[in-house]
């Protein structure tokens, strides 16, 4: 039933989790020291995903470079937040500092928005402290089909031999 309720929601939203783009985790002092927001005229969305055991600090890098306080994201838990292509996001520690001045607190990540909203695919996705997750590349997984090909026609004829 839970799976039926989901999916006619991602019908009526017109999106699926499998559509949106899984964000690649930024340098935070990168973003912090360089980085400004350029342009407000796209929109975008980024979902949020913190899966550490601790509250996080979201902080959005406006148009003079400076933090801009959002949001504190509980451990274990999510939520969108709306937002432009060209706006850096970054991610801090939970009370770490003095951390709307640039170069300060405990930063642990940063994100840029990648999917404007009129590709009406939902909104990016933003992991917060996930490991193990990410889609290998191409060439990955060639390899690993090419060797179990190897390991395959190895024992194939490993077991020709041993009949003979």
């Amino acid at each position: 039933m839970m799976k039926l309720m989901l999916a006619t929601a991602a019908a009526v939203v017109g999106y699926t989790a499998a559509n949106a783009v899984v964000l690649p985790q930024l340098d935070p002092v990168l973003l912090d020291t360089t980085f400004v927001s350029t342009s407000g005229t796209t929109p975008a969305s980024i979902n949020f995903v913190n899966h550490l055991s601790t509250a996080v600090d979201v902080y959005w890098i406006n148009y003079s470079g400076n933090r801009v306080f959002y949001t504190t994201l509980a451990a274990m838990s999510d939520y969108v937040q709306p937002t432009f292509i060209t706006h850096p996001w970054i991610i801090a520690a939970f009370g770490s500092g003095d951390t709307l001045a640039q170069g300060t607190g405990t930063l642990i990540t940063g994100f840029l928005a990648q999917t404007p909203d009129a590709a009406h695919v939902g909104p990016d996705i933003a992991n917060i402290g996930a490991t193990g997750g990410t889609v290998p590349e191409p060439v990955s997984w060639a390899l690993m089909v090419a060797g179990f090909g190897l390991v395959g026609a190895a024992a194939r004829r490993r077991s020709f031999v041993l009949a003979v």
